[in-house]
């Protein structure tokens, strides 16, 4: 039993069969020969030269100069002292490795996840004809937040268009944040302030100067822009694009934009 775990111990500590049962097998002859060793282990002769060569060049043999040459082993003790070292060396070499290669391997899914960001990064220009439906169907598929700036005429068709998708939406909790250039006459806004209190999730605001661009950013992860910030909803095509860069451009835009503008006057909803 003994010796069937020493066999076993010395195989985990990295030796071959062959290396063990020649090392044992000195171990009990003392010192021999390679031929005597051969004849012992019942190993071929050549097999048990190159095998000496083995275990003398990781220290567990020790050569004797003689007629003929012998070959002695070290102690059991020195034995698995020598072969524990040399563990630690591998694993000790094996963990630097895994490290090193953990390094590397993360740069390069760094490097592959920027990369596909930006090759998921597009830019679609939509014509004319199709804008009506694409931004419906952007509209149906938001899930936090719309911010846009249009001006009044483009908002009007917008609002009566989208109404139903857009009430699905504020259900949905979605918040509308919405800058319209400022009406002369505010009582055409009549009809559209009729439901704004009945979602409070729905909140426009003005400014008196007229509009230069007509954007809208859907979950803050997608911005739509029209060519034309005045032609009709139908009549100018809409650049799409979920660019990084872009995006963070139009929201800064939108945001200083909507701490400047007016919010709604009360004075409109008591009319309704």
């Amino acid at each position: 039993m003994v010796e069937e775990e020493l066999f076993q111990i010395l195989k985990r500590l990295g030796l071959t069969t062959s290396q063990v049962k020649v090392y044992l097998e000195l171990l009990e002859l003392k010192k021999a020969s390679g031929k005597i060793t051969a004849q012992h282990s019942k190993m071929a002769r050549q097999e048990v030269y190159r095998v000496l060569a083995e275990l003398q060049e990781k220290g567990l043999v020790e050569k004797i100069i003689a007629r003929p040459t012998a070959f002695k082993p070290v102690s059991i003790a020195d034995c698995l002292s020598i072969l524990i070292e040399s563990k630690k060396a591998e694993i000790s070499e094996s963990q630097k490795k895994a490290t090193s290669l953990l390094r590397k391997l993360k740069k390069e899914n760094s490097n592959v996840k920027a990369q596909l960001q930006e090759e998921a990064s597009q830019f679609i220009l939509v014509p004319e004809k199709e804008v009506p439906k694409k931004l419906k169907r952007k509209i149906e598929n938001i899930q936090t937040s719309l911010d846009a700036i249009t001006p009044l005429n483009r908002f009007k068709t917008m609002f009566f268009n989208f109404y139903e998708v857009g009430e699905k939406a504020s259900k949905r909790g979605v918040k509308f944040r919405l800058i319209i250039n400022k009406p002369d006459d505010e009582n055409s806004l009549t009809q559209i302030a009729k439901v704004i209190p009945k979602n409070p999730l729905f909140e426009p605001r003005y400014i008196s100067a007229p509009l230069l661009a007509a954007l809208a950013i859907y979950d803050k992860k997608e911005v739509s822009i029209a060519v034309s910030a005045t032609a009709a909803l139908n009549e100018t095509p809409v650049l799409m694009s979920n660019n990084p860069s872009l995006l963070a451009i139009v929201q800064s835009y939108f945001e200083t934009l909507w701490l400047t503008a007016m919010e709604c006057n009360p004075k409109i909803y008591s009319q309704t």
